[in-house]
Parts: structure tokens; sequence; C-alpha cells
């Protein structure tokens, strides 16, 4: 008798390395949800789940689908999409040329990005295809990319609720502190890096 696999979706098709699942993607460019708040219609993310733990992270519930929970699973437990620079290079041979974000789906400089370095090459093929783009990150690993970002005519948005550090570590616990964050906006202006400032999530009552 066939015992059935009560393991979580994602581990039976993903290749698991420490936190992270690899895997591999059928599909780059996905519709940005309308309660995300941003101006893009379409987004790449080459993570899934974010080790910033922002608690009011609009991005957790797809976590469900793969058979994780939106709490603790969204924070620890990472999917990698091993392929996504080939995928989305052959996605944008029949893109009409609408802006996308990135790093809507987890934050694209978070943590994982130091082990699989996905960006570079994404942004390289954003740029070849001339698709304008905004990067969407609280991540000073950021400035790495930054002469690629530069050359590539793309936006940064780092976002900045508060600078209350107090109110920084119950809401964004894994995330960098909000003067890491200004310093950040600073260092992308210099480096010649069109950056943008989100004031969110807005929070009633802190």
């Amino acid at each position: 008798m066939d015992v059935a696999d009560e393991r979580p979706a994602i581990e039976r098709r993903a290749l698991a390395r420490g936190a992270f699942y690899e895997t591999q993607a059928r599909t780059m460019i996905e519709k940005v949800p309308a309660t995300a708040g941003i101006t893009e219609r379409w987004a790449v993310s080459p993570y899934r789940g974010c080790a910033h733990a922002c608690r009011g992270c609009g991005a957790r519930r797809p976590h469900r689908g793969l058979g994780l929970d939106a709490g603790r699973d969204f924070d620890t437990r990472i999917v990698v999409k091993a392929n996504a620079a080939p995928r989305l290079r052959a996605e944008l041979t029949r893109w009409q040329g609408e802006p996308v974000a990135i790093g809507v789906g987890g934050d694209c400089y978070q943590e994982a990005e130091l082990t699989y370095h996905l960006m570079p090459p994404l942004i390289a093929a954003l740029a070849e295809a001339g698709v304008p783009f905004t990067v969407y990150t609280k991540s000073p690993l950021v400035l790495r990319d930054a002469a690629l970002l530069r050359s590539a005519g793309a936006r940064v948005a780092v976002s900045i609720a508060f600078v209350d550090e107090q109110i920084r570590r119950a809401v964004e616990p894994g995330a960098p502190t909000a003067q890491r964050r200004l310093e950040l906006v600073a260092a992308l202006a210099e480096a010649g890096v069109e950056c943008r400032v989100l004031m969110a999530p807005v929070l009633p009552l802190l």
C-alpha cells in the first residue's frame, strides 16, 4: 500500500538546500496584485519569501499555495527561481516593452542573493530588451549592482516607513535599519542611480 506524501508541495518539486528551495520557474513575468500599491502592472521576482520578515508584507499569501504558511515559513523558507535569467530572456522575446517591477514577491537583494547572484543577469536581460524597470528593495546589497543599474537606466525604490528603531524591530525584524536605508538612498544617488523613497507601509496610530 502506497503511503501518501504529506510533505509541502514545494518540497516535492524543489531541490532543498538549507533554507532555500531551488525551483525551475515556468514563468517569470507575473501580474502585480492590485493590493501591491505600486505603479507597475507586471513584476519579476527571482525569490519568493523574504528574510526581512516584514509583518505587513503583501507577498505572504502566495506561500500558502506552496504548502507553506504565510508567517514563519515566508520569513525562513525562501524559494529560489534558479532558472530566472534564461526564463526571463525567453519571455522578453515576445514582450511589448511595458515596465516591470523587480522584487515584489520577496526582496530581490535579500540574503539569498549573496548565494545565488540572480540579479545581474536579470538586469542585463531587461536592459538588452529595452524594458524599463524599477527595483524594490530595502537592502544595501543593491549597491553591488549600482553600475549595472545606472547603465540600464533602472530606478530603485527604497521603502522607509519610519525612523523609530523600536518600531522597526517590531514590524521589520529582519530588515536593515532605517538609518542604513537612508544612507543607501544617498549612496545610490551618489552612484548616479535614479532612486525613490516609498513611505510604506502606513501604520495607523504608530
